[in-house]
């Protein structure tokens, strides 16, 4: 009967450190995993910032431009007033 303990004794701590084992991998699996989300999550909230910023640029640049066209337009408007001008005082 005492071989037939030892067996039980041996199979339930070794049953025991296998639990262990895996609820301790399971243990570093969820912090690796919250690990990654928080990394995923703060990579998502630079590349928002960056592309706001991005955005902030070309908004920008669009009203240069803009406004390079009106000034250019209003050039070209002056230009063929005097144009005209000057073939009717010709």
């Amino acid at each position: 009967m005492s071989y037939q303990n030892d067996d039980l004794d041996t199979f339930a701590s070794t049953r025991r450190a296998l639990l262990e084992m895996i609820e301790q991998s399971e243990q570093q699996l969820r912090e690796r995993k919250a690990h990654v989300i928080r990394q995923a999550e703060e990579r998502a909230r630079e590349i928002v910032g960056e592309a706001e910023h991005r955005a902030l640029e070309v908004d920008q640049q669009l009203a240069d431009l803009e406004q390079q066209i009106a000034e250019a337009r209003a050039r070209l408007v002056a230009l063929r007033v005097r144009a005209s001008g000057n073939r009717s005082a010709g």
